[in-house]
């Protein structure tokens, strides 16, 4: 799909663009600017999901991030990341699960 819109902005007369993306498109977005970063000069999104540490890779983030408890988070933290996980569950309209159906 990326090689269509690069197609589409060079034929249109851009060789060089930017390209901005919600929801879905954030990630067509960024993967348009990793594809073809002569072209797509940057990228604007609105949804960065990062993945999940690694014991391997970080662990005192991963140790944080498993225990998620009050010795590491703050009272406001925790209640942020209730809402958060909240919001997720009841407010993402097209993006909920079927499972929460």
């Amino acid at each position: 799909m990326v090689e269509s819109f690069n197609s589409l902005m060079q034929a249109l007369g851009y060789p060089t663009y930017v390209a901005q993306g919600g929801d879905i498109g954030s990630f067509l977005s960024r993967l348009l600017g990793h594809t073809y970063p002569e072209s797509c000069r940057a990228v604007l999104v609105n949804m960065l999901l990062a993945p999940e540490p690694t014991f391997t890779k970080s662990p005192s983030a991963w140790f944080k991030w498993r225990t998620a408890s009050q010795l590491f988070y703050t009272k406001v933290e925790m209640d942020q990341l209730s809402r958060i996980e909240c919001f997720s569950r009841k407010e993402t309209g097209y993006q909920v699960p079927l499972t929460y159906i």
